[in-house]
This record gives structure tokens, sequence and C-alpha cells, in this order.
């Protein structure tokens, strides 16, 4: 909350309802004198007010394609500014560099979700398939985005991660920027010996394990998105949708780089030193697609098991309820509260059927005792009379 300091007692401070800001009426901005014309506090406050439109701001920010389109160039821009750091400045220009490239295919993202929602077709099939189409384009987009930043840095910090625990030495990490995609070299500097652990398995073995900690990291990170994919509710399916084609495309990546012994071996590819181990490339396909194809079946199966689970309990708690409701009922039915109430229900009812007997009895004229009073003096019976049929 914004104020400032005055000696009048006249002057004071107001609040709108709508936007709260601080509104100075034109005889106390009068009052500030020089300071409110040098732009002091009192006179800033008063341009936002006249400015801006904090309503409209915040609802634009809670369109879909706003805040889709700000999420990405948040996940974006954030990655690409920890891969600049690490590039090798000397071929970076301002067309060839993580931002601009990034920046390409969020534009290109924009797009399609602006033409996705004003998009008319007559044919509601063929505006499906449209948009069926562009949400496949959108995904693959993402998946570039990512592979050319976070997925080069996940690499190569497998390779320093791998040499901490295996070398002591001082890793240094050097990306290189080839258009739309990041490369790496991560150097192990004044090498001393191994560890305590790399000495136990043996430097060959060392050598092997840091040149496939590239590799064994971008796995990791696939395992991991989709993992997050099969958690997250459907009701964000394009988030499912990137984490899934950013999988795709880096392990496809992967697989690709794993074939490259087989064509050429260049300084510092990881499958070449694997293979100069003695781990083959169709051995290290082989361990990457069964990798992948176990973690699917292991999360299917966890994915099932937790539905079925979810479903017994459902279940179990809708019987539960059944039976609450059941004692419940019973326990009303035969607590004297209930019983008072049914006999005061049954009286009642009584007292409806006696309603109309009360009333003939009402309407009949009324006899007193007296004029029903028989004087047995007045009645002479001879007693002696004999009665006899004729």
């Amino acid at each position: 909350m914004f104020s400032h300091y005055s000696n009048h007692s006249d002057r004071g401070n107001y609040f709108s309802n709508s936007k709260r800001l601080l509104i100075l009426s034109d005889e106390e901005e009068n009052l500030l004198g020089e300071d409110a014309k040098r732009g002091t506090c009192a006179s800033v406050i008063r341009k936002l007010q006249n400015n801006t439109n904090l309503s409209a701001l915040k609802s634009k920010l809670n369109n879909p394609i706003a805040r889709a389109t700000l999420c990405e160039a948040t996940y974006a821009f954030g990655f690409s500014g920890a891969t600049y750091y690490f590039l090798d400045k000397s071929n970076v220009t301002w067309t060839n560099n993580p931002f601009t490239s990034s920046s390409g295919f969020l534009t290109g993202n924009l797009f399609l979700r602006i033409l996705s929602k004003y998009l008319n077709c007559n044919s509601d099939l063929i505006k499906d398939i449209l948009n069926s189409i562009f949400n496949h384009v959108r995904g693959s987009l993402f998946a570039l985005i990512d592979h050319g930043v976070r997925n080069t840095l996940m690499h190569e910090g497998g390779h320093v991660l791998a040499g901490e625990l295996l070398y002591q030495s001082s890793p240094n990490v050097t990306l290189t920027w080839d258009g739309f995609v990041s490369s790496g070299v991560t150097y192990h500097n004044n090498f001393d010996g191994f560890t305590p652990l790399g000495e136990k398995i043996g430097e060959q073995t060392s050598a092997a394990l840091i040149s496939g900690a590239g590799a064994a990291m971008t796995m990791l990170s696939g395992f991991a998105m989709l993992a997050a994919a099969q958690i997250l509710s459907n009701e964000y399916p394009e988030v499912k949708r990137h984490l899934r084609y950013t999988v795709f495309i880096n392990i496809l990546s992967l697989l690709l780089y794993a074939l490259s012994p087989l064509d050429s071996c260049e300084a510092g590819n990881d499958f070449c030193a694997l293979e100069s181990h003695g781990v083959t490339p169709v051995e290290s396909i082989s361990v990457i697609l069964g990798s992948i194809l176990l973690f699917q079946l292991m999360l299917s199966g966890i994915s099932k098991c937790a539905q079925h689970v979810r479903n017994r309990r459902n279940t179990y708690n809708e019987e539960c309820r059944v039976e609450e409701i059941k004692q419940e009922e019973e326990e009303d039915f035969d607590s004297p509260l209930l019983k008072d109430d049914i006999g005061n229900k049954s009286k009642e009812k009584k007292s409806l059927l006696a309603k109309p007997f009360r009333f003939l009895s009402n309407s009949l004229p009324k006899l007193n005792s007296n004029d029903l009073n028989i004087q047995s003096s007045n009645l002479d019976i001879d007693s002696n009379i004999e009665y006899s049929m004729p």
C-alpha cells in the first residue's frame, strides 16, 4: 500500500473498491507541488491508475492459449538460459543460439493453437482430423525444444556425475550449438587417479560406466516423464502428450546415436567408446529398447493394479455406507422418540376419524337428565298379570 506524509489534516487517502489503488484528489495533487511534477510515488500511482487495467490483464492470462504458451515459454527459455551458460560463445550469434531456436518453435505452437481455435469447417470429421494433426505437431515441436536444450544438459550431467563418483578430477562441460540442437563434450581435467569406488571396479569398467552415463541419464529422465504422464490426470491432455512426445524424440535420437559406430566413429562418441570397451551397438540398442519396454509394462501393470484397488475401495465404501444407512434406520425405528412420534400420529388419526361422529353428536338436541328421569311410582305394574297366547 502506498502512502505519503502530510501536515494538512484535511488531506487523506482514498481507495477504490474495484482496483484498490490510491486515488488523490485534484486538491491533494496541487498540494504536492514540485514533488508531483518530478514523478514521485503519488504521481506514479496516478499514472498507473489511468493506464493499467489489471482485470483485463488477468482475463488475458486466464485465456487457455495464453496460459499454455506462457508455460511452454517458461520451460523453453529457462533451459535455454542454462544451455547458453555452458555454450562455447565463439560460434554463437543472434541467429544461432538456443533462445532464437526456442522462440521459433514456440511461435509455431502459438500459431497452431490460434488456428485450431478459430478453425471453421462445415464437417466435424474434417475439423477433428485437423485438430488431431495440430496436436501431434505441437507435441513434436515441444519435443524438439526439449531435445535441443534440456536433454543435452541431462546427458552431459550424467557424464559429470559418473566422473565425480569414479574419477578424482575436475569435470568441464563444453556445449556447442548447431542450428536448433546442442551437442556437448565433458572433459575430466586434472585427472589424479580413481576414487575408492573406481579402484574397486577397475579402470576399464569405470571408463565404460562414464561413457554410458550420458545415455543412462537420458533414459532415466525419459522414465520420469513417462511416469509423470501416467500419473497426471486426464484433465491435462496436452501436458501428457508433450511428455510422451518428448520421450519418443529423445529415445529415437539415442537409438540413432547408438547406431553411429556402424558408420564411423568420431572423437568423444559415447557408443564408440563403449564399443572399445566391449559393448557392441547391438547390445546397446537392445538394452535401451528392453529397458523402455519393461518400464512401460511396469507402468501399465501398476496403473491397472491401482485402478483395481480404487474400484474395490469404492465398492467397499458403498457397501459400508449402505450398512450404515440400514443401521441408522433401525436405530431410529427403535428409538423412544420415534415411538412417541408414531403414537402421536396414531392419536391424530383417531382424532381425525372421530371428528365426524363428534359433529353428529353436537348437532343433535341435548337432553337433560331430568327429562329422562322416570318415576317408578308413576308406573303401576301388575306383576300378577298373566299373558297367554290366543
